[in-house]
């Protein structure tokens, strides 16, 4: 290095002293460098502060991008401001060397200022011009006080070794965390530096598919389960799941998994979810839950029925009956779009093919063979609820049902003549179609068992594959059927379309067909039934007019009693009973009729007869429901329901019945013949009678008052009286049996006004202060007035119940000479059949005695043989015909005999000859000798046997 006096000889000033500025530049790299690695330090540290910052806080939360990038934003700032300025001032400010002894100036004024000056001399040139010899000495002794100086101390206030330190320990942080957690720390470096670029939180507890809406069923505890990740770094032994209604805690069961039960929720809301490190925030919506809005099934019936197309059936209820052999298809529509669904049967190991379109799940056709079974289907929708439970189908194969079949319109016993036409319908149903029905019968042997072949069968109609209900109208005629007069057992039938299934039957109905004589012997049998039954009818209206004679002669006081008006209701309500037992018989009467009127053998005159006895029949119900009205008004009478009304009338004034008790002032001829008073009442005051003689009684003439039954418009006859007083009531004598009075009422003679000879009668106690009752036995009470009414309603109930009967015994004469007409006739005919039946026989056995003159040979021919045969069967099947003809020829004797009928001689005479002649006997010999091969011997007898059975009929018939 030169000295600076080495430049005196120039002409310039002298250059800055080498040592000078060497030991300037040397504290300007040492100020540079310090200042520089400050700013760096501090930079580094604030970056690895929010670094560490990002770090800590997502252990605990997931830190908000904004956060983070406020963290960078600091970073980055702090980057940007100190870095500039350092370099702007330490750098940049620091190029020239005076620049850097102004800054040692700021900390050593003193050596600062003395560098200034060198510098400034050296680069002053007017001043060395001036005194150059001064301004190299200066220089020079700067030179030797200050190049060698240490100006460390000058250098600036620096918090560099601070920033070292804490970058450093920063640093070091970084590193261990980068040693121990990496993966944190990279992902916290990755957050720190993009927190925009949607990087995850790293956390030591890892979820598997954690979703931040859970979707649950409204108002419904339920379970909600958070699983951990495989490879979790942690697994907390416990959850929390912050709810507004409170926090839901849960352990980690052996899965790994968190169930979280969560309470019933009606609102959406948000709730705060802690696994470990995991803090995440979750979205809970209550919805409702997908369930079955629609279950149908398609059903493919079985070919053999040959119904087109396929039935569409409702399966909401769970269960689905179906044809064996039949496919089916359900369909389920549900109320959300589903993500899934599961079918299996309901053992649970099979599954079904099920296709999931929308909120519609449809399976593929199931075949239904003879066993039951089940399905269940589950399913969960696109919000990952699932039903609330499994839907569940049971489908029941049942066989082809067999058709029924029922004949309506036919009795279960039914006669039919043989020339006549039966008709009715017959019904048939099937669960799928009808494809024929018809009937059939059976005959029914002598001994009442049913034939095992069908006698007869007959084709009604066909339907249709789909007709489930099929009507026709049947029928039956037995000329043209091919019915002979017998028993049948009678069904209708249907077919279905099952192969090989036999026709179903209906209920039997039993069909007697009979002959126009035999029809009319069931008839006349029947209508004398019918008239029994009027017999009693009749006798039992009797025994109401006798219990009814019975209630009028009741003393007053009894007549007004509760035990008499019960017994009056009970006489109603006979009454009225009887009356529906003859609408009974009128009915059976018009049915009887129109049998009969299909029988031509019944001659015009007796049925006309009997039409208009059955009609006057049904007439006297009229009178029967008068007596009845009349017998209850009576009651209530008694009952004092009605004491103000006049007796006949209503409540309302009007008479009960205007078609007879019209004419009030009149009563009929019955009435008067019967001593029944008047059913009318008149308005205008009656006219006393007069009274000749003394009433000494405490009641006066009031006891002897005329009789309310009096006939009004009819002046009062005189009444002649003498009555007594008695005395007290406890002193009274037993009045005699036969008094026919109440005490205080006139005798039964002067009650009816006529005239008579005077009778002493006792008036009523007088009363005294010590007995009471003695206000109870005035002449004319209520309770007697009552009476009186009472027993005038039962007078008219009576005489309206004699014109009744009257009626009825004119009617029974009517319907004996109708029957007694029917039954002759009936026997006539029978005994007319059987003579028939005898001589066929006879004309029969012709051949055979015609051949070989009736040898033993002859008869083993096979002409012969059968004919022999026909006529031994005809005579077993007349024996027990002959029996009960002749057991009802003596009943019928008997009954003539106790009626006194002139027809009694005739049959009196036909029943002896029976005796004698034996016709049993007779057709038994017939069936021996005609099996014994006597047939001329047979033929005999037939023809004796016929003979007579046709003259006893000719008899019976009588003269005309």
């Amino acid at each position: 290095m030169r000295s600076p006096t080495s430049d005196h000889g120039s002409s310039g000033p002298p250059t800055v002293p080498p040592g000078l500025a060497a030991n300037l530049r040397g504290y300007r790299a040492r100020l540079r460098t310090t200042q520089l690695v400050g700013a760096v330090a501090v930079v580094v540290a604030v970056a690895l502060a929010g670094l560490l910052a990002v770090f800590v806080l997502d252990r605990f939360v997931d830190t908000h991008a904004g956060v983070r990038a406020l963290l960078l934003a600091g970073a980055v700032a702090t980057a940007l401001v100190v870095v500039p300025r350092v370099l702007r001032r330490w750098v940049l400010g620091t190029r020239t060397l005076p620049a850097v002894a102004r800054v040692v100036a700021q900390r050593d004024a003193a050596t600062g200022d003395r560098l200034l000056g060198v510098l400034e001399l050296c680069a002053d040139g007017v001043e060395y011009r001036r005194s150059p010899e001064l301004v190299r000495a200066a220089v020079a002794q700067g030179e030797r006080d200050l190049a060698e100086r240490d100006l460390t101390h000058a250098l600036p206030p620096s918090r560099h070794r601070a920033a070292l330190a804490a970058a450093a320990g920063l640093m070091v942080t970084v590193g261990v965390a980068a040693a121990v957690w990496p993966g944190a720390l990279g992902n916290a470096l990755a957050r720190f530096v993009a927190p925009l670029g949607g990087v995850e939180r790293f956390t030591f507890t890892r979820l598997a598919d954690l979703a931040h809406e859970w979707h649950v069923p409204v108002q419904e505890a339920y379970s909600v389960r958070v699983a951990l990740e495989d490879g979790s770094d942690r697994a907390p032994e416990r959850a929390t799941l912050r709810l507004a209604s409170g926090a839901v805690r849960a352990s980690r069961d052996e899965s790994g998994s968190y169930a979280f039960q969560l309470p019933p929720l009606g609102a959406d809301e948000d709730a705060f979810l802690v696994v470990g490190d995991v803090r995440e925030t979750v979205r809970v919506l209550p919805r409702e839950r997908p369930d079955v809005r629609a279950a149908r099934a398609t059903v493919a019936l079985p070919a053999y029925l040959g119904i087109d197309g396929e039935l569409d059936r409702d399966v909401r209820g769970g269960a689905l009956e179906v044809v064996e052999g039949a496919s089916v298809a359900p369909t389920l529509e549900l109320t959300r779009p589903l993500h899934s669904a599961d079918a299996r049967l309901e053992d649970g190991a099979t599954p079904l093919a099920v296709r999931v379109d929308g909120a519609r799940v449809a399976f593929d056709p199931l075949v239904v063979d003879g066993d039951r079974f089940g399905v269940r289907v589950t399913w969960r929708d696109t919000l990952g609820l699932t039903g609330r439970a499994p839907f569940g189908l049971e489908v029941r194969p049942t066989p082809d049902a067999p058709p029924t079949c029922a004949q309506s319109g036919l009795e279960s016993r039914t006669v039919l003549l043989q020339s006549g036409v039966l008709r009715f319908d017959v019904l048939a149903s099937d669960d799928f179609g009808v494809r024929e029905v018809g009937l059939v019968w059976f005959e029914v042997n002598d001994r009442g068992e049913v034939e095992m072949a069908p006698s007869g069968r007959k084709v009604l109609g066909t339907g249709a594959p789909d007709a489930s209900n099929v009507e026709r109208i049947a029928t039956l005629a037995p000329e043209v059927d091919g019915l002979a007069p017998g028993r049948y057992r009678l069904h209708a039938w249907a077919l279905d379309a099952l192969p090989g299934r036999a026709p179903e039957l209906s209920l039997a109905s039993d069909l007697v067909v009979m002959t126009e004589d035999e029809h009319m012997e069931w008839v006349t049998g029947g209508l004398a039934r019918w008239m029994e039954r009027v017999r009693e009818a009749r006798d039992t209206e009797l025994e109401l007019l006798a219990e009814n004679r019975g209630l009028q002669s009741l003393p007053g006081a009894q007549l007004a009693t509760p035990e008499a008006r019960r017994r009056i209701e009970d006489q109603a309500r006979a009454e009225r009973a009887n009356r529906a037992r003859i609408d009974a018989l009128v009915a059976r009467g018009d049915e009887l009729l129109a049998e009969a009127a299909r029988n031509e053998s019944f001659g015009s005159n007796a049925l006309d007869d009997w039409a208009e006895a059955n009609r006057s029949l049904a007439s006297i119900t009229e009178r029967s429901d008068s007596v009845a009205e009349l017998l209850s008004k009576a009651a209530r009478t008694a009952a004092d329901e009605s004491s103000a009304q006049p007796p006949g009338t209503s409540p309302n004034g009007e008479s009960s019945d205007p078609e007879r008790f019209d004419r009030e002032s009149e009563p009929s001829d019955d009435v008067a013949a019967s001593g029944a008073p008047p059913s009318g009442s008149s308005s205008k005051p009656k006219e006393e009678p007069l009274t000749v003689g003394e009433d000494r009684s405490p009641a006066g003439a009031g006891g002897n008052a005329p009789s309310e039954e009096a006939d009004e418009g009819i002046p009062p006859l005189p009444v002649i009286q003498d009555g007594e007083s008695r005395v007290a009531e406890n002193e009274l004598p037993d009045a005699p049996a036969d008094a026919g009075a109440e005490d205080g009422e006139a005798s039964p003679r002067q009650a009816a006004g006529s005239l008579s000879l005077a009778d002493t009668t006792l008036g009523a106690a007088a009363p005294g202060p010590a007995d009471e009752s003695s206000e109870l036995l005035g002449p004319q009470t209520p309770e007697r007035e009552r009476a009186a009414r009472t027993r005038e309603e039962i007078a008219l109930a009576i005489a309206e119940q004699e014109r009744l009967l009257a009626a009825f015994e004119e009617i029974a004469g009517e319907l004996e000479t109708v029957l007694a007409s029917l039954e002759n006739s009936t026997f006539v005919k029978r005994l007319k059949a059987a003579s028939r039946a005898q001589t066929d026989s006879a004309r029969a056995l012709d051949g055979s005695v015609a051949v070989g003159f009736g040898s033993a040979p002859a008869t083993k021919r096979p002409e012969v043989k059968a004919t022999i045969e026909t006529v031994s069967g005809v005579g077993q099947a007349e024996r027990p015909r002959l029996e009960n003809l002749h057991s009802d020829l003596d009943a019928y004797v008997e009954r003539l005999r106790s009626r006194a009928s002139s027809d009694f001689s005739r049959f009196q005479r036909v029943v002896e000859e029976w005796d004698d002649v034996r016709p049993v006997r007779l057709a038994e010999v017939v069936a021996l000798e005609a099996e014994g091969g006597r047939p001329a011997w047979a033929r005999q007898s037939a023809d004796l046997l016929g003979d007579t059975l046709d003259r006893w009929a000719e008899e019976l018939v009588g003269p005309g």
